[in-house]
C-alpha cells in the first residue's frame, strides 16, 4: 500500500512541474529524506510534500512547505504517517556561476504524528539553479534541534521545480513568410503608378457669387421676470404649541391636540398653506438645533398623522431670537397660516 501510494503521489508531483504560474508567490513540489533522531522512535523516511515560496526583497524569500512522510516505529514496526510542516527564510547569496546561487535558511519546523508535536529549530544550506526553461531547482539540506528533548535531525530537500522566473511571457513578434515579399523593382513600378493615378487634371471653372441680401436681426426680447406671489396671513387660525421640554423635542399633550386642529384647518381651507417656526430659550444646549427639530416634528405629524402634503408646509428654525423672559413660553413652535395671491 505504501508503494502504490509513493507511485501515485510521486507522479502528481513530476506532472505539476510542466505548469508555470504567472504570480509572485511560486509553487513547487519536493521530494526529501528526513532523519529522526532516537527520541521520536522513528526510522527514517522520504518526505513528499508542497511548498510556497514569496519572494520580499531581491535578497530575502519566505518559504511555507508541507509534507508527507510514510514512516515506520522502530520497537514496534507499525506504520506511522507524519506530517511537517515548515516556516522559515532565505537569505540568498551572491551568484557562484552559471546561474546557480547559493542561500542560508533558517526558521521553525514542526513534526506532528500519532497525536505527538515534535517542535523544532531549522538551520540549512542550500543552492538555486536555473534551467533553459527559466525553471528554478532547488536543493537544501537543513538541520533540525529540537530544545526540549536536545536531539537533532537532518532533512535533505530537493524542489522538482518552481514557476518560471519572468511573471509575465515575452511576447514573440512573427518574422515575414519570405514568399508575401514583394521585389525591389516591382514595389517601385507600383508607386509610381499611384502618383500618375493621384495627379488629376481638372478645368478652371470661374464661379461669380452673387450678393446674399442681410436681413436686419430682431433683438430678442427678454421675458418679463414674473411678480411673486402676495403672501396673505390669517392671523385669526394662529396656533402655538408650547409646553416642551427643557432641550427636547417631544410633542406631548396638549400639542397633539393643537396639531389635529392645524390638520383641520389646513383640509377646510385647501388655499392655506402653514409655515411653521420652531424656538428655543438661550439656556438650552444648541438652541437653533433643538429648535428646528421641534418644528420638523410637527411637521412630520401633520404628513403621516393627518395625510396633510409636503408643498403646503415650510419649515424652519427661529433660534432664541425672539426670546422673551419667560422660558417656559420660548420652547414654543408657531404655526402661521397664509394664501399666495
Amino acid at each position: 500500500m505504501r508503494k502504490i501510494l509513493f507511485s501515485v503521489l510521486s507522479m502528481v508531483l513530476f506532472t505539476t512541474t510542466t505548469f508555470s504560474y504567472d504570480s509572485s508567490t511560486r509553487f513547487y513540489p519536493f521530494l526529501g529524506y528526513t532523519r529522526f533522531h532516537e527520541a521520536t522512535d522513528l526510522q527514517n523516511s522520504i518526505m513528499l510534500g508542497v511548498g510556497l515560496n514569496k519572494p520580499i526583497t531581491e535578497s530575502f524569500r519566505a518559504d511555507l512547505s508541507c509534507a508527507y512522510l510514510p514512516s515506520e516505529y522502530k520497537s514496534s514496526g507499525q506504520s506511522a504517517a507524519v506530517f511537517y510542516s515548515s516556516l522559515s527564510g532565505e537569505f540568498l547569496l551572491p551568484e557562484l556561476c552559471c546561474g546557480t546561487k547559493p542561500f542560508l535558511t533558517a526558521g521553525l519546523s514542526i513534526f506532528a504524528f500519532n497525536g505527538k508535536i515534535d517542535n523544532g529549530i531549522e538551520l540549512g544550506i542550500g543552492l538555486l539553479s536555473l534551467s533553459k526553461k527559466k525553471i528554478e531547482h532547488k536543493f537544501t539540506v537543513k538541520a533540525r534541534h529540537n530544545p526540549a528533548d536536545k536531539k537533532s535531525d537532518i532533512i535533505a530537500i530537493f524542489s522538482l521545480g518552481l514557476m518560471p522566473l519572468n511573471g509575465k511571457k515575452e511576447n514573440t513578434v512573427l518574422a515575414p513568410d519570405k514568399k508575401d515579399e514583394i521585389p525591389k523593382e516591382l514595389r517601385m513600378i507600383i508607386e509610381e503608378e499611384k502618383k500618375q493615378k493621384a495627379i488629376v487634371t481638372t478645368p478652371t471653372v470661374t464661379i461669380i457669387e452673387k450678393p446674399i441680401k442681410t436681413e436686419p436681426v430682431k433683438k430678442e426680447s427678454k421675458p418679463k421676470p414674473k411678480k411673486a406671489p402676495k403672501i396673505i396671513f390669517d392671523n385669526d387660525k394662529k396656533i402655538v404649541i408650547d409646553r416642551f421640554f427643557y432641550n427636547s423635542a417631544f410633542i406631548g399633550n396638549p400639542g397633539n391636540n393643537y396639531i389635529q386642529k392645524a390638520a383641520k384647518t389646513l383640509k377646510e381651507n385647501p388655499n392655506l398653506k402653514v409655515s411653521i417656526v420652531g424656538y428655543a430659550n438661550s439656556h438650552e444646549k444648541n438652541p437653533d438645533e433643538i429648535s428646528l427639530q421641534r418644528a420638523i416634528n410637527v411637521q412630520n405629524d401633520l404628513i403621516k398623522k393627518y395625510n396633510i402634503s409636503n408643498n403646503k408646509i415650510k419649515t424652519k428654525s427661529g433660534g432664541h431670537t425672539k426670546a422673551t423672559n419667560n422660558n417656559y413660553l420660548n420652547r414654543r413652535v408657531e404655526l402661521d397660516f397664509y394664501s399666495e395671491k
